[in-house]
């Protein structure tokens, strides 16, 4: 699972780094979107519910149980004031992580406190970018990294999320955020490595700027000749 770091008061016009990504059970973690407050609580509330989480065989309805308290108390004292933004407390979750059984599965917790499964689908986002997501792992999907070593699926991951906040106008920004689930538990990735993998990432690009050229043959056109100056 892979983030952004930003989050942004709308009210003011600032935006400030924060987590978006924590643990979940001993197999699994989760993301926020949405209001940070609501973000931090309903994290408070799966900790709290972590023995009941790690022994679901479903954990999408128990997800929704633990949240929907949560939201209940966020959502019902809100108002619009006059002249004021529409800044809402709407947060939804969204967790993936690995079964023994069942293997891996993905599970969206929307604002409205539905939930839905995305494991066979093996790709879902959420947030202000996730548009922008669908579209960097459509244009990837041909990697196919459900068949590809974890190395691979990282460096496809940085490169969604990375395409992702540059395409964005607002609401996200680095740096990026990473976890993973293997056979020894959970790992949140370190700024290091995060470091490689963009790397990984500029020297595939540019790869694949010299196959394009091999494909099409010839070299890309020169740029054209600045004007004279006057």
């Amino acid at each position: 699972m892979a983030s952004d770091s930003q989050a942004s008061d709308m009210a003011v016009g600032v935006r400030f780094p924060t987590a978006k990504v924590f643990r979940l059970t001993n197999r699994s973690v989760w993301g926020g979107t949405g209001d940070s407050q609501t973000i931090a609580e309903i994290d408070a509330a799966f900790q709290n519910a972590k023995a009941r989480l790690n022994g679901a065989q479903d954990i999408a309805p128990e997800l929704v149980s633990t949240m929907k308290p949560v939201l209940e108390r966020r959502y019902k004292d809100v108002i619009q004031a006059p002249n004021w933004p529409p800044v809402q407390p709407a947060t939804a979750a969204l967790a993936c992580g690995y079964q023994k059984d069942k293997g891996s599965w993905i599970v969206e917790v929307d604002p409205n406190c539905v939930y839905t499964h995305y494991g066979k689908r093996g790709f879902h986002a959420v947030g202000s970018a996730a548009g922008f997501a669908f579209l960097g792992g459509a244009l990837l999907s041909h990697f196919r990294p459900a068949e590809k070593p974890l190395g691979h699926g990282k460096v496809i991951a940085y490169r969604v999320i990375s395409a992702a906040i540059d395409t964005s106008a607002a609401g996200v920004g680095h740096p990026i955020q990473m976890w993973y689930v293997d056979a020894a538990g959970i790992h949140e990735v370190s700024k290091d490595e995060l470091q490689i993998l963009g790397d990984s990432v500029g020297a595939w690009q540019q790869e694949e700027e010299v196959l394009l050229d091999q494909v099409l043959g010839g070299k890309p056109p020169e740029p054209a000749p600045l004007p004279p100056a006057v």
